[in-house]
């Protein structure tokens, strides 16, 4: 993208979010036994008026450097989520958990307000919305990020760590947090899995669990990494394999969809 630093990107982005060029698209998370969506991830998405439709990681480091834009993408991506989903909600369609990556974890009490305000605006129940961390944010203010992921739990919120690095450090600093969910990514699994074998992929797996939290693959694009997973003790998969991040309306053509099918069985 045309970008010649820092400050002119984010002032493109903040115009751009002005000018209602920002969408949210939203990736489902499958249990492939029950063969249900368990969840929504919300992905930001950028119809930019020269590049087309572009994806957050594209300008996201640029949004993290400038804590007033993250402030306004973080508020702005938590009404809107929570917008489309309280919609669903309304018409009695399953989702699962709302899940929405937020990038203003080291000023908390800006987030919590921001997270109170959406619920509030909208009416979306706070035990269906999940806010994500990303472990590099966690690892560097481990005190002051646990005390807003506290605070944020006590409002109702599940808490989920993305970017699980299956570390023994990892798992000790998340047991002193309310972290209840935790995405690895299948690549990082298919590491661990060549070079120190599946038993010791599997007995990093099931630590986590003995802990109580609930581990998701991520970046599941095949069913070899199905295999992979299932076989290290995850069976929650997000990826490509089983759904690409689709816009609001045709997440809700899936839901209601499948809510119609399960309608129809249950007839038989």
């Amino acid at each position: 993208m045309p970008f010649t630093d820092d400050q002119a990107q984010a002032s493109l982005i903040q115009s751009g979010l002005a000018a209602g060029e920002f969408a949210t698209h939203f990736q489902p998370k499958f249990d492939p036994e029950s063969e249900d969506i368990v969840g929504l991830e919300a992905l930001l998405r950028w119809n930019h008026s020269s590049e087309g439709l572009v994806e957050a990681g594209r300008f996201m480091q640029a949004v993290e450097r400038d804590p007033e834009l993250v402030e306004s993408i973080d508020s702005w991506v938590l009404q809107d989520t929570m917008r489309q989903a309280g919609a669903w909600l309304d018409q009695d369609l399953s989702f699962g958990l709302l899940s929405v990556n937020i990038s203003a974890w080291s000023n908390g009490e800006i987030l919590v307000g921001e997270v109170k305000a959406a619920l509030n605006n909208s009416g979306f129940p706070a035990k269906k919305l999940a806010l994500e961390c990303p472990w590099r944010m966690l690892v560097v203010d481990v005190e002051g990020i646990s005390h807003t992921m506290r605070a944020l739990r006590a409002l109702g919120c599940m808490i989920v760590l993305d970017g699980n690095p299956l570390t023994q450090d990892c798992l000790d600093v998340v047991r002193n947090t309310p972290v209840q969910i935790s995405k690895v990514c299948i690549e990082h699994m298919q590491d661990i899995a060549d070079n120190e074998g599946m038993s010791v992929l599997s007995k990093h797996i099931k630590n986590w669990q003995k802990t109580k939290v609930q581990i998701v693959t991520m970046g599941v694009e095949s069913e070899d990494h199905v295999a992979l997973s299932q076989k290290a003790g995850s069976r929650l998969f997000q990826g490509s394999r089983f759904k690409s991040a689709l816009p609001g309306d045709e997440i809700l053509f899936l839901l209601k969809m499948i809510d119609k099918t399960k309608k129809a069985l249950s007839f038989l």
